[in-house]
């Protein structure tokens, strides 16, 4: 097991979802528009405040689910490869003691988009992400989730000085790199830009027992089954908007520092 997680985090060339670049912003923040994708998703309600954070026991334990589903845990026991950014979604409860709606998403690699194995496990999900635009802010280091809250309300000031509008009610932070990895480090806080085209923020599980129907055509625009858990920064050589390869994905700060255990930091 050791052997296949470590594999994992030190590999290169990871596929990343395709995305096509709409602008870059002299106070340095991206505009993206994702191209339809598929993802493996895994979400839990956090009993907590408006800005809920997960432990890192939840975000461990939401991690090796994924990770499972591409080891094997799916119908035909495929293997499939890593790839980056692992995103996580949240979805503020309203008031001060609402659930927060906290989703941790794999991309799915192109090569199974069209026939996508249904997870084992009844609590992970096969979801799509329809078209859509984002505000990204890239940074560096290690980053808990105290670091991406306190560089998200950086960015909703910068896009209110700026005069963009955005989704109130979700955020993201996306995380590429294993924590065996000590510089350039790559973060990003995404935010969705309100469009008047009507494209949904909120991402809608398939079927819990199903996984959802794997067949399912991937649609260019929103609808009440798609999904917005999104894909950020690159894509892999060759796609469209591609970002410099970037380090392998993980969990963020979801593995100790010794390369020989898999724990928390």
């Amino acid at each position: 097991m050791m052997t296949a997680v470590k594999s994992v985090f030190t590999s290169s060339h990871l596929q990343m979802p395709e995305y096509e670049p709409v602008k870059t912003y002299e106070k340095g923040y991206e505009e993206r528009k994702y191209a339809p994708s598929r993802w493996v998703s895994t979400s839990l309600d956090l009993m907590t405040s408006e800005e809920a954070t997960i432990s890192k026991k939840e975000r461990r334990e939401s991690f090796f689910k994924l990770f499972n589903y591409i080891s094997g845990e799916n119908e035909g026991s495929q293997k499939i490869e890593m790839t980056a950014p692992v995103a996580r979604q949240y979805i503020p409860g309203q008031g001060p003691a609402c659930e927060t709606k906290y989703t941790m998403s794999f991309f799915v690699p192109r090569e199974f988009t069209e026939n996508t194995p249904k997870p084992k496990a009844p609590d992970v999900t096969i979801t799509n992400l329809p078209q859509m635009t984002v505000f990204v802010k890239k940074f560096s280091g290690f980053a808990d989730d105290d670091k991406y809250l306190e560089e998200m309300k950086r960015f909703v000031s910068i896009l209110e000085e700026d005069g963009h509008q955005v989704k109130d009610d979700v955020y993201y932070f996306a995380g590429y790199d294993s924590p065996f990895k000590l510089l350039n480090r790559r973060n990003e806080v995404w935010l969705v830009k309100d469009c008047e085209d009507g494209q949904l923020s909120h991402q809608v599980v398939p079927n819990a027992s199903s996984g959802g129907d794997p067949a399912e055509k991937l649609e260019t625009s929103g609808g009440e089954e798609q999904s917005h858990i999104e894909n950020p920064a690159g894509a892999e050589a060759g796609a469209v908007g591609g970002a410099e390869a970037a380090g392998p994905a993980s969990e963020d700060q979801t593995f100790n520092a010794n390369p020989n255990e898999v724990g928390m930091d």
